[in-house]
């Protein structure tokens, strides 16, 4: 059992936010239909055309053969803003195809956690450095941080989770 204190009153990281950007317009007739012409000589307008009341009855179908492909014409787009370790678990058991925002591109999140840093340390930082001394004043604070959190580690709880609370609303929430 660790022997670390715990710290009181901080949130490492923010809930996920998910939001529907755009989806497949009946998309349960779509499934359906492309379920029936599989096992159906009649051409797609005749599968498109089925009652509602049949709908279900072929995708519960579908499922029970475990023909998983006509469910693939049904598409939802999202946006999902997580942890990098959130969206490791997302992509890792392929239950959709996705398109990740680049962390190498996209330095506003980096200068988020430097700003954060700044905050915490009471060290004024421009918003976005311009001159090189705010590139110095940016890579000074980086070094400060992982040199407090390598000479402390754990043993420093507060300091390090506030460190690392800044890290983590870097890499997961997008700049303003």
């Amino acid at each position: 059992m660790l022997d670390t204190p715990p710290v009181s009153g901080l949130e490492l990281s923010p809930p996920v936010l998910v939001r529907l950007i755009s989806y497949t317009r009946d998309a349960p007739r779509l499934v359906a239909a492309a379920a029936r012409i599989t096992v159906s000589k009649k051409p797609v307008e005749k599968a498109w055309d089925m009652p509602s009341s049949e709908i279900e009855k072929w995708i519960r179908e579908l499922i029970r053969r475990g023909h998983g492909s006509p469910l693939e014409h049904a598409v939802y787009t999202f946006e999902a803003v997580c942890s990098r370790v959130c969206s490791h678990q997302l992509v890792r058991h392929r239950i959709a195809s996705y398109t990740q925002q680049s962390m190498r591109y996209t330095e506003g999140f980096l200068r988020q956690m430097v700003i954060e840093l700044c905050r915490f340390s009471d060290v004024e930082c421009p918003e976005k450095p311009h001159r090189r001394d705010d590139y110095a004043l940016y890579s000074s604070i980086l070094r400060w941080a992982a040199g407090l959190v390598d000479k402390h580690g754990e043993r420093n709880g507060v300091e390090t989770a506030k460190i690392l609370e800044a890290v983590s609303r870097a890499f997961v929430l997008n700049p303003k």
